[in-house]
């Protein structure tokens, strides 16, 4: 069945969009359009364009280049939720033809830009017609749009003033077009006898309608509309064709939201503080719910229209700058003053796509990079992604596939109106509840108390200021940034409300509704609904008082919740439960038994927990009155619906579930599933798995359990405690989705239905034995789409700061996770450090070393993060973690590995190599004690040299460890050496520590104490008596700092592993060479004083490091001038381009005039100046401070000027100058201020 939702696709001539000014407001012109496809003809575009021009329009272009003085057409992709599917292109810049699928219907989408003679474009619409065809034939039931500039009417009498002879109609191109391809004029279809034309000249003297969609006469059913509308910047109107089918989306796009720039406003804040004033004048009386609800009704109308009235003013301030843009550049010539006017007006346009980008960002949720590489297109193309990703077009009903939107959203409806339906067994949860009663631990009176408590406005201001902003608000559309920005007006009334329905036991009706959005699974079939993740957005009232009682409640949650319960729990880690998983696998030599792990798997776990059984669970742990009340409130009367591409479906109960979005949803949650922890440990039937004297029974990660059995004979017993659990819960066990991982091997494919399996897939960690395939499986997926996610990147022209960034955000975040319980080997290491360095390089030659850019901003480098240096620090802090829980179930196994040797206090002591330990150690653990002895600084004074666990002191190449000596303190060399250094003979060595061991094992010892090492502690104890020498332990510290200690963190283990890798920059010792006395740390930080561009701190970090493409260099490797940009004369060096340059000597001349005039001193710049920082003995401060960001400024404008080819006006300067600092004023940060400030106190002006 042929279905559409609809389809916009607009066309324009434009003329030529090489100058960026011109194309920047094309852009923004374009971008205000609700077509899926924009068409441009005459780009003048050429392939080193496509890169950046796709970077400013924020989304895909597709190309047919022309020249650059003519031709080029250009399909841009703007708001399409469907798929491309092939692109063909002429190389002529006269045609690209791009296929796609809309819904389930597939449009051939042409763009023609045709010549001015018509023999010529009978030829090149023979050529379209001809690829159009073989599109046609590849495609059955296609549709095509022809569109574009064809430079040619389709009636010479009716489409062109004045009108042509008839002879002209006998010949027409586009006649034949459209009988050879069956194509309809689709506006004169619509408007048979109307003249209307789409290019003029200027005295309106020509006129005709040249720009055209000609569309499949079969798809005229869908057509809607066809406009012609004025554009910017072009002598051709802009057309656009509008197709609407069946499935006919809502005009509403979702359902209203705050506009927060609406905070900042004067007019509306007066507004909002009166209304405010008029509705809560009488806070003691009335009913404070009714008050609060109707507040809310009345601020969104007057939102809603201050939105609309700035909306419009905007938009006449833009068209307004628009028209001024078109009027300057339609000049042959334009005066330097207007060159000035020009570059501010595209400061304003620039202004605007910052606003634009800001807007994506509101429902992107990624961070803005800093300012000058806030990239529009990132954001853009975030905006898509998600937007398609949230789309559900299509959906499996019946086993059938449909993409009716009525068919659909009544599918969404049905099966979500459904599983929030209770089916509550209050005969199970009895017999449950009583079961389990007496393992059932109680919280404490005073965190009993404490939940019970009255609610204050300190708590809910503090809930209010802790909230993240930037969150998708609920249905009332009132974000958190609303109730921050009025806190001091709308408390008394929030606080009254909030009183009211704690004391009715029943909340506001907003604050009952919920609005669900879906979200789908990674890696799923999102045809099936169950493979969307539902997660409800709520009104910021509730999430408020939610919050109030979550903050309470996970105060004290790990006294009542065992430790095998990591999630969201504050100190437990996610990486604990996969460690242990993968502890039990690398020592499974040491479990008896034929074991298996169960990997459990729950059905909508978080939507299915049934609320009576809450209510159960809290009188079970015996919290208190209020507070299980308090719980019913959030869960008495409530509501949702779905969001369904826009729409919404029709509202439902529920009845049971934890809204995923609700702040004490998942505390609430852990508490339910405790129960199943409890049931499974206090069992006496079920066996466990033993390893190390310790039994061990579940981990849990919220719903995801796994439960660890004796043997197969296990696993029934297991799902039928389990099954307990579910009956009184609601939870549903789904079988289908457990698996089983054996610990030693196993021929059973399947037992009890469940899949018996040598690879899983648990907490997204692919868990097996192997443990080459372990590292392959988990990590070079991550490299490959690293790699793809850095190729996005480098489309765009981002700065070096900038690609270190992502370098770390972008890259290094995804290792994170599978590093913390992951072994990885150095050659995986290299290969991603590699790529990291790569991407930091653009793929070109590296310009610095690894470890210049690993440095501190203070010592020239921009701190990279080592990737290998990363994983040696989160081993490190595993280090920590196993010390300080040695008896947790988390550490026990590797701990009872470590005590073989003495302790794991005792072995980070030794001179030890972890592949000779007498020990079988799993690699992770090895990594992590490599990693302690690379940073570790171990004391090896001869005289307290280590006997056990030393890498030289090895017997058949493992080195030694005898516990019964130990015991006896018979720890160190010297211990068997009289106080001439000889070993003590065997009888005395016996009777001295009252320790008769054979004579062999004695003698094995002695063996393998290397001779030379010998020597070495014989030679010095002649400086030492060996009765006198200190035996006790060695502490374990890193630079000084205690290894449990809490400033022992990430920041100082990662600085103590670069520091061993430091280097000096080379152009620190280029610059000592031509200037004297350099303060290099004020050097290499002065850029971070100020509140300026990355491009701006760039220039100044690669003139320090001398790696400044300069032609001199450049001409080495391309054919590039190597004489200066600017006088044409001299060979182009570094040090010439910025200073001794007689043009840019002129400008830094004009530069200190300009500053120095107001302090009736003059003052010739220096090359030490202008390299390094500006410092004079008879000016203050201040005044340095604002000089220096001159100079800075100064050199990137010369940066700029060289690549633009351009002068060194001084006006155009300090017009650019001027539009930083008017942009300052709108920068809330210290830096800005202080420039600000210093700038008047010297100037009294702004620039």
């Amino acid at each position: 069945m042929v279905q559409l939702s609809s389809l916009n696709v607009t066309s324009l001539n434009v003329r030529g969009i090489r100058d960026a000014t011109k194309r920047k407001a094309l852009f923004l012109f374009l971008k205000r359009s609700d077509a899926e496809f924009i068409l441009l003809q005459e780009t003048h575009s050429n392939e080193a364009d496509v890169k950046f021009w796709k970077s400013q329009w924020g989304n895909n272009i597709y190309f047919s280049h022309g020249s650059n003085h003519s031709a080029g057409v250009a399909i841009l992709i703007h708001k399409f939720k469907g798929d491309v599917i092939e692109v063909f292109k002429a190389d002529t810049g006269r045609w690209i033809i791009i296929t796609i699928k809309q819904d389930n219907l597939v449009f051939i989408i042409c763009n023609i830009y045709g010549h001015n003679i018509h023999s010529h474009n009978s030829t090149l619409f023979s050529k379209i017609t001809s690829k159009l065809n073989q599109s046609l034939q590849k495609y059955s039931n296609s549709q095509i749009i022809l569109c574009g500039d064809f430079n040619e009417c389709a009636d010479e009498t009716k489409d062109r003033f004045p009108p042509k002879t008839v002879q002209a109609l006998q010949r027409n191109n586009i006649a034949k077009l459209c009988f050879d391809l069956s194509l309809t004029d689709a506006w004169r279809f619509l408007y048979p006898d109307k003249n209307d034309f789409t290019w003029s000249n200027r005295s309106l003297s020509l006129r005709s309608r040249i720009d055209l969609f000609l569309i499949s006469s079969s798809s005229l059913y869908l057509l809607k509309e066809v406009s012609h509308s004025s554009a910017p910047l072009s002598d051709h109107m802009q057309i656009t064709l509008e197709l609407c089918g069946d499935l006919h989306q809502s005009k509403l796009r979702g359902y209203w939201k705050f506009n927060n720039t609406l905070l900042q406003d004067e007019e509306f804040n007066e507004k909002v503080k009166r209304l405010i004033s008029e509705i809560f004048l009488d806070i003691e009386n009335g009913s404070h719910k009714q008050k609060w609800e109707y507040f809310k009704y009345k601020l969104r109308a007057v939102a809603i229209q201050r939105s609309k009235n700035l909306k419009r003013l905007k938009k006449q301030k833009e068209m307004d700058l628009i028209k001024r843009i078109n009027d300057l550049l339609s000049r042959t010539s334009i005066s330097e003053l207007e060159q000035v006017e020009l570059k501010e007006i595209q400061t304003k346009l620039d202004q605007f796509y910052l606003d634009l980008a800001k807007g994506a960002y509101i429902r992107s949720r990624a961070k803005w990079i800093e300012e000058g590489e806030t990239n529009s297109s990132y954001f853009f193309a975030l905006e898509k992604r998600n937007g398609k990703q949230k789309s559900l077009t299509a959906l499996k009903v019946n086993d059938t596939i449909t993409t009716d939107a009525k068919v659909i959203s009544n599918h969404v409806f049905s099966f979500y109106s459904k599983l929030y339906t209770s089916d509550f067994d209050s005969k199970a949860c009895v017999e449950f509840i009583s079961k389990i009663r007496q393992y059932c631990p109680v919280v404490g009176d005073s965190f009993k108390e404490l939940c019970d408590s009255d609610l204050t406005l300190n708590e809910i201001k503090e809930a209010i200021f802790s909230m993240k902003k930037g969150k998708t608000p609920g249905i009332d559309g009132l974000p958190v940034e609303f109730f921050i920005h009025f806190w001091d007006t709308i408390k008394e009334p929030l606080f009254y409300m909030y009183k009211q329905c704690i004391d009715e036991g029943e909340m506001t009706p907003t604050m009952k509704q919920g609005v669900i959005s879906l979200i789908p699974k990674a890696d799923k079939d999102t045809l099936l609904i169950e493979n969307w993740r539902p997660i409800t957005l709520l009104t910021t009232d509730y999430k408020i008082l939610s919050l109030v009682y979550a903050n309470r409640l996970k105060k004290y949650l790990n006294k009542i919740i065992a430790e095998t319960q990591c999630g969201f729990i504050k100190g437990r880690h996610i990486s604990n439960n996969i460690r242990l998983v993968l502890d039990l696998l690398d020592y499974s030599d040491n479990v008896h038994s034929d074991a298996f792990i169960l990997f459990v798997d729950f059905y909508k776990a978080f939507d299915t927990i049934e609320h009576k059984f809450i209510k159960e669970c809290l009188q079970l742990f015996q919290f208190g009155n209020s507070f299980t009340h308090m719980v019913d409130m959030f869960y008495n009367g409530i509501d949702s619906s779905v969001i369904v591409n826009y729409n919404t479906t029709k509202r439902f109960n529920i009845t049971r579930g934890v809204r995923q979005g609700c702040p004490i949803s998942p505390f609430i949650f852990v508490l339910v599933v405790e129960l199943l922890s409890i049931n499974i440990v206090s069992n006496p039937e079920l066996k466990g798995i033993s390893i190390f004297n310790r039994e061990i029974r579940i981990s849990q990660l919220a719903d995801d359990t796994a439960l660890f059995l004796k043997d197969k004979n296990q696993l029934q017993n297991a799902i039928s405690l389990i099954e307990e659990f579910t009956k009184a819960s609601g939870l549903k066990l789904n079988v289908s989705k457990c698996e089983l991982i054996p610990i030693h091997s196993c021929e059973d494919l399947f037992l009890e239905t469940i899949p018996v399996k040598q690879s899983v897939k648990y907490l997204g960690i692919q868990i097996t034995k192997n443990k080459a395939t372990r590292q392959q499986l988990n990590v070079h997926h991550r490299i490959v789409k690293t790699q793809s996610i850095f190729n996005l990147w480098l489309q765009r022209d981002l700065t070096l700061y900038g690609r270190v960034l992502l370098s770390k955000a972008e890259g290094l975040s995804r290792f994170v996770y599978p590093l913390l319980s992951l072994y990885v080997d150095e050659r995986i290491s290299k290969e991603i450090n590699t790529l990291f360095l790569n991407f930091i390089w653009k793929n070109k030659p590296h310009k610095l070393k690894k470890a210049v850019l690993s440095n501190a901003k203070a010592e020239g480098g921009l701190e990279i993060l080592e990737f290998s240096d990363t994983v040696n620090t989160f081993r490190i802090n595993w280090l920590k973690r196993c010390l300080a829980n040695s008896k947790s179930i988390w550490y026990f196994i590797p701990n009872y590995i470590f005590d073989s040797l003495g302790g794991l206090s005792f072995l980070l002591t030794c001179n030890y190599a972890p592949t000779k330990l007498p020990v079988s150690l799993a690699n992770f653990h090895q990594q992590c004690l490599l990693a302690w002895k690379l940073c570790f600084n171990h004391n090896f004074s001869p005289h307290k040299y280590s006997l056990w666990n030393n890498e030289h002191i090895t017997i058949r190449n493992r080195s030694l460890f005898f516990p019964k000596w130990f015991q006896k303190n018979i720890n160190k060399i010297v211990s068997l050496l009289d106080e001439h250094g000889s070993f003590l003979p065997y009888e005395q060595f016996m009777v001295k520590y009252e320790f008769p061991i054979p004579f062999r094992e004695y003698n094995s010892v002695i063996k393998a104490i290397p001779p030379e090492l010998l020597h070495l502690i014989r030679c010095h104890l002649s400086f030492y008596n060996i009765n006198n020498i200190d035996d006790s332990s060695t502490v374990l510290t890193l630079n000084g700092i205690n290894l449990l200690d809490r400033k022992c963190n990430n920041h100082h283990i990662r600085k103590m592993f670069q520091n061993s890798n430091k280097i000096t920059p080379r152009g620190k010792f280029f610059w000592n060479s031509l200037i004297e006395e350099i303060d290099w740390k004020r050097t290499w930080l002065l850029p971070y004083k100020y509140c300026i561009t990355n491009k701006m701190k760039e220039v100044h970090f690669k003139i320090i490091h001398k790696i400044y493409p300069v032609n001199l260099v450049v001409s080495r490797y391309a054919d590039v001038d190597k004489c200066c940009t600017f006088c044409q004369t001299q060979e182009e060096t570094l040090e010439h381009l910025f200073f001794f340059c007689n043009i840019v000597q002129a400008f830094w001349a004009e530069l200190s005039s300009y500053i120095f005039k107001n302090c009736q001193k003059s003052h010739c710049f220096t090359l030490k100046d202008i390299i390094c920082y500006f410092e004079d003995n008879t000016t203050t401060k201040s005044f340095h401070y604002v000089v220096n960001f001159f100079i800075l400024f100064g050199k990137f404008f010369i940066h700029k000027q060289k690549f633009l080819k351009s002068q060194l006006y001084f006006s155009l300067f300090l017009s650019d100058v001027k539009n930083l600092m008017n942009s300052l004023l709108y920068v809330m940060n210290k830096k800005s201020s202080r420039l600000q400030d210093c700038y008047k106190d010297f100037f009294n002006e702004i620039p």
